[in-house]
């Protein structure tokens, strides 16, 4: 009914902010937002292809350039990232995707599986929830740079986490070295803790000693 319409329309918007109060964001990510925009408005599904970064930080399809179908329903802004809120098809929860990942976007005539339909009663709750627990906030002023050393495919995981903090990369025989620049504080050990033996902190000690422990 009307009042459910007017309910969802203002859940959506709270949680869609404006391009104007973003910084810094790229042109890939400037398209994917109008784009995306549209989609949830006229109610249509959409897909695209996912990125991965490369030893360059160049963006290259993941999965051989694999699809993914999915229904939209918000975008939201948080730590200088735009982020996409949606149901991936065929699922029965929510997703999230980097605007700056998102590739080769494209608008299906299909209409979406509302939230509704997904989440039930409750999905105003749980899409709100879901957007607050997205993405860790984590404080702290003193800057150290760590030296990690990983496989590869983690290069993607520690772009999304660090970004513009990744100072530098090397080939070390089979496995890459990353130097990150980063706040040193209690966040900085939940997001390394979260990969687990996927990576190996090299330096300073201090921050390796207190990772083991």
């Amino acid at each position: 009914n009307g009042d459910n319409l007017r309910a969802k329309r203002k859940t959506l918007e709270a949680m869609t902010p404006a391009i104007s109060s973003a910084k810094n964001v790229n042109r890939l990510t400037q398209y994917n937002i109008q784009f995306i925009i549209e989609a949830i408005e006229n109610k249509k599904k959409i897909r695209f292809k996912y990125g991965n970064m490369d030893e360059k930080l160049q963006l290259k399809p993941r999965f051989d350039g694999k699809w993914y179908v999915v229904n939209p329903y918000a975008l939201t802004w948080k730590e200088d990232v735009y982020y996409l809120i949606c149901n991936y098809q065929g699922s029965d929860s929510l997703a999230y995707y980097r605007l700056d990942r998102v590739m080769d976007a494209q608008v299906m005539l299909e209409d979406v599986t509302s939230a509704k339909e997904v989440l039930g009663d409750g999905w105003q709750r749980e899409l709100e929830e879901f957007v607050s627990g997205t993405v860790g906030h984590y404080g702290g002023r003193e800057k150290i740079i760590i030296e990690l050393e990983v496989d590869l495919p983690m290069i993607t995981y520690l772009y999304d986490e660090f970004g513009k903090g990744i100072v530098r990369i090397e080939k070390s025989c089979d496995k890459w070295r990353i130097f990150i620049s980063t706040s040193h504080n209690q966040g900085l050990y939940h997001k390394l803790l979260q990969y687990g033996e996927n990576l190996e902190i090299l330096s300073p000690a201090s921050v390796k000693d207190k990772y083991l422990e």
